[in-house]
C-alpha cells in the first residue's frame, strides 16, 4: 500500500506547480515582445513599403521569426510557438489583439472605443472584452459570469427580474412583512413571568422545540431589524405613500427638497436597508443579520407544518367521528 503524501508536501508542490506556470506564462510574454522589436529592427522600412504585397511581407516576417526562435534558448512547443509567431504577425501586420476577434466569422463588429473599451458584437448581442492595456492580452468578457449571476441576484431581490412591475408587487410584500412582524410580537409575548424565557435557545431539546426556541430568540432579538426591513422594502416598491406623507408635514419650499427632515428620514431608511456603511466589518455584520429574515422564513413554515398541515388528517377524522350519529 501506497502512504499517503502529507497535506503539507502536496500543497506545497501545488504551489511550486503554479509558480512555474507564472513564470513558463512570463518567459513567453517576453519571448513575444522580443520577438517582435527584432522584426520592427531587421524589416523596419519594408513594413511600410506600400510596393510591398502582403503576401510577400508576410513571407519576410515569417522567415524572420522563425530564424529568430531558432537561435533561442526557451524550447516551445508546437502549439507555443505557434502562438507566438500568430501574435507578433497580429501586431506587426494587422490591429493586435483584436485581430483575433476579426478572424472570427460569429462576431459581427468589433467597436475600439480605446485600449481597455473593447466592444464586440455577436450573433446580435453586445458584449464588452477587456484587454489588458500595458500587454495586449485579451483576458475575456468584462462582464464576467460571477458578476452576471451578482447583477441575476440583485434583480431577484429588488424586482423579481419583472422590472418596474416586479419592484411594485415587492414592496407589497414588504408591507405584509411588516404586518407578520407586528403581529407575531403580539403573539410571541408569554406574559410578564416568562417573557425572558423566549430570549434564549435551549440546544439539547429536541428539533421541533428546537425550532421553536430559534424562531422565538430570532424574532425577539433582531425585531427591530427586521421590521426597518420590511417598511423600507416597503417604501422602495411603493414610494408614493411615503413621498406624498413628507410632503404633507414639511415645507413645500422646493429649496428645501432633500433637506426636509421627512427627505433624510427616507434617505435614511434607504441606507439602513442595504447597510451603506463605510466600514467593511459592519458591512459584514449587516450582510448577516440579512440572513436572518430567511431563518425566520424558514423556522415559521416548519412550525406551520408540523402546527397545522400534520394535525389536519386526524382533526378532520376526529371531525368526523364526532359528526356521527349516536347508535
Amino acid at each position: 500500500m501506497v502512504a499517503q503524501q502529507p497535506t503539507a508536501t502536496r500543497w506545497t508542490e501545488f504551489q511550486r506547480a503554479g509558480a512555474g506556470v507564472n513564470q513558463r506564462t512570463q518567459a513567453l510574454e517576453e519571448l513575444r515582445h522580443k520577438m517582435h522589436q527584432f522584426v520592427i529592427s531587421e524589416l523596419g522600412p519594408i513594413l511600410y513599403d506600400q510596393r510591398v504585397s502582403e503576401a510577400d511581407l508576410r513571407k519576410q516576417v515569417e522567415e524572420q521569426l522563425h530564424k529568430a526562435l531558432g537561435q533561442e534558448r526557451l524550447a516551445l512547443t508546437s502549439q507555443e510557438r505557434q502562438e507566438v509567431v500568430q501574435s507578433v504577425f497580429d501586431d506587426v501586420l494587422g490591429y493586435g489583439p483584436i485581430d483575433m476577434l476579426l478572424r472570427d466569422p460569429a462576431i459581427n463588429e468589433v467597436m475600439v472605443n480605446g485600449p481597455d473599451h473593447v466592444y464586440v458584437e455577436r450573433n446580435g448581442e453586445t458584449k464588452e472584452r477587456l484587454f489588458n492595456p500595458y500587454t495586449g492580452e485579451d483576458l475575456g468578457d468584462a462582464f464576467t459570469r460571477g458578476e452576471q449571476a451578482v447583477l441575476w441576484s440583485v434583480r431577484l431581490h429588488d424586482d423579481l427580474l419583472y422590472g418596474t412591475s416586479g419592484r411594485y408587487w415587492n414592496g407589497v410584500a414588504s408591507a405584509f412583512v411588516t404586518l407578520l412582524c407586528l403581529t407575531g410580537a403580539v403573539v410571541w409575548w408569554p406574559g410578564s413571568a416568562r417573557w425572558r424565557r423566549s430570549l434564549y435557545v435551549r440546544a439539547r431539546s429536541g428539533w421541533r422545540r428546537l425550532t421553536w426556541d430559534l424562531h422565538s430568540a430570532m424574532g425577539a432579538w433582531l425585531f427591530l431589524f427586521i421590521l426597518m426591513w420590511g417598511v423600507s422594502g416597503f417604501y422602495m416598491g411603493v414610494p408614493g405613500p411615503f413621498t406624498a406623507l413628507v410632503d404633507y408635514v414639511s415645507s413645500p419650499d422646493p429649496e428645501l427638497m432633500g433637506d426636509r427632515p421627512g427627505d433624510l428620514a427616507l434617505a435614511w431608511l434607504s441606507r439602513l436597508h442595504f447597510g451603506r456603511w463605510d466600514n467593511s466589518w459592519l458591512k459584514a455584520l449587516w450582510a448577516l443579520i440579512g440572513l436572518v429574515p430567511a431563518l425566520m422564513f424558514v423556522t415559521g413554515a416548519i412550525m406551520w407544518w408540523n402546527r397545522v398541515v400534520r394535525k389536519r388528517p386526524a382533526r378532520n377524522a376526529a371531525e368526523a367521528r364526532a359528526a356521527e350519529p349516536i347508535a
